[in-house]
């Protein structure tokens, strides 16, 4: 499409939306970027997102890092579930509004119609399923494909980021680390940030049952390994 957006973060401190702004000339972005003492992230825009009835959307998928003892090898758990975050507004390129393209809770509550077209602007990973199949006539073997692409991006992100996981050499240290992923129109997975500390916070009912069972996973993954008291739950 030819479009020149770009998504502008600071580098530290910019989860839950903070200080994450939209901008389409070199000029503003420059006049944003005004202190050479703080890093930024400058990012461009994907062009052909997928839309979910005309609205932007990614996805918030759970990734738990955990360590061998003693400096051993790291291992990448992909937790199975996630959820998916939408915007109000109706997508559009022309438009430089927050509201449009930042998908975060606390960006999205502040509008007015959130919650309109969904429980708290959030689908579970089995109704975007649905909506890929029944109204976007993706054939049914498209998540194969998109999860497979996820787990690819975690363990690249991983690598990438592996000399700087644990630098104390804790022994059994574990870390749980919250992706965004954004699909586009022809099913190819981007990979827009990675957090640590993602919120667990509880917005709806899918909600409500996906973080009691993937902490509980996290548990069964870590702690029982070292205590040996494995707790009920679904596996992760």
């Amino acid at each position: 499409s030819g479009q020149r957006l770009w998504l502008v973060k600071p580098g530290a401190c910019s989860n839950q939306g903070r200080g994450i702004f939209v901008y389409d000339t070199a000029e503003d972005m420059q006049q944003h970027v005004d202190s050479k003492n703080a890093p930024w992230v400058l990012q461009k825009y994907l062009e052909d997102p997928l839309l979910i009835k005309g609205r932007k959307f990614d996805l918030r998928m759970y990734c738990l890092v955990t360590q061998d003892a003693r400096g051993g090898a790291f291992h990448v758990h992909f937790f199975n579930d996630g959820y998916v975050r939408t915007t109000s507004s109706k997508y559009s390129t022309s438009s430089l509004d927050r509201a449009v393209h930042i998908t975060n809770d606390n960006v999205q509550r502040l509008g007015e119609d959130y919650g309109k077209f969904e429980d708290g602007n959030e689908l579970s990973i089995e109704e975007l399923k649905s909506y890929l199949i029944n109204q976007a006539k993706w054939p049914v073997s498209v998540w194969d494909s998109i999860e497979y692409q996820m787990k690819a991006l975690m363990i690249d992100a991983v690598r990438a980021a592996q000399t700087k996981l644990n630098p104390r050499n804790i022994d059994n240290c574990f870390e749980l680390f919250g992706f965004d992923f954004m699909l586009d129109a022809s099913s190819r997975v981007w990979l827009i940030e990675v957090n640590t500390d993602p919120s667990l916070e509880v917005h709806n009912f899918h909600q409500g049952q996906l973080i009691p069972a993937m902490v509980d996973g996290i548990m069964r993954l870590t702690l029982d390994q070292i205590f040996g008291t494995p707790s009920a739950g679904a596996a992760a």
